[in-house]
């Protein structure tokens, strides 16, 4: 299984020694860069293909969930994780759909990379899994699948809208209609799904 790239975003020193110790190693998992805000990754995210987002309550509650919208618009693949230092999750972190996973503890760190490594692992063994029927895809229209295949080829929203002289919020919609009639419950798994060449 090829490396899932990581990125700590904000006060995430308490996640560091997960990916420094050999009692409890995480592959495939890999970390990418440490960065100190939103911006920051936004930029990286810009340049580097990133399987797995992991932001600070802090950064959380600093940046908002419109945030999180635009950087999941720019990255549909990329599994977004807040780690919540406090303990505690504020009920403005709830209910956010673009957050794949809260973590209120190392503990709930650890079982949320276990289980994305486990989804990834079991979509690349079991070919049904991996695979999308024909009907399905002839069920998208020809718009949709100009998207599909531009999403394949690892392309960002912005891109794409300019490709097809759309905005990205209309890209956005097509994806969530791509998700809906595909069957594929989240942006994360639509891509992988598209990497493995559905």
């Amino acid at each position: 299984m090829q490396p899932l790239h990581l990125v700590l975003v904000g006060n995430c020193d308490v996640l560091l020694p997960c990916f420094l110790n050999p009692k409890r190693p995480i592959d495939p998992i890999k970390l990418a860069a440490f960065l100190p805000n939103m911006l920051d990754a936004m930029n990286f995210l810009q340049r580097n293909q990133v399987e797995v987002l992991v932001i600070s309550d802090c950064q959380f509650n600093t940046f908002g969930k419109d945030f999180i919208s635009v950087i999941k618009r720019m990255s549909i693949h990329t599994y977004i994780i807040v780690y919540c230092s406090a303990g505690t999750m504020e009920k403005s972190m709830a209910g956010s759909s673009e957050i794949d996973r809260y973590c209120v503890s190392l503990e709930e760190f650890y079982q949320s990379l276990n289980h994305l490594i486990a989804c990834t692992e079991e979509r690349l063994k079991t070919p049904e899994a991996t695979t999308i029927s024909p009907e399905k895809l002839y069920s998208l229209t020809k718009r949709e699948q100009e998207v599909i295949e531009l999403i394949a080829q690892g392309q960002r929203y912005k891109s794409i809208a300019q490709q097809l002289n759309i905005s990205p919020g209309t890209v956005d919609k097509h994806r969530k209609n791509i998700q809906k009639k595909l069957g594929v419950p989240s942006a994360a798994e639509l891509m992988t799904l598209l990497q493995q060449g559905y």
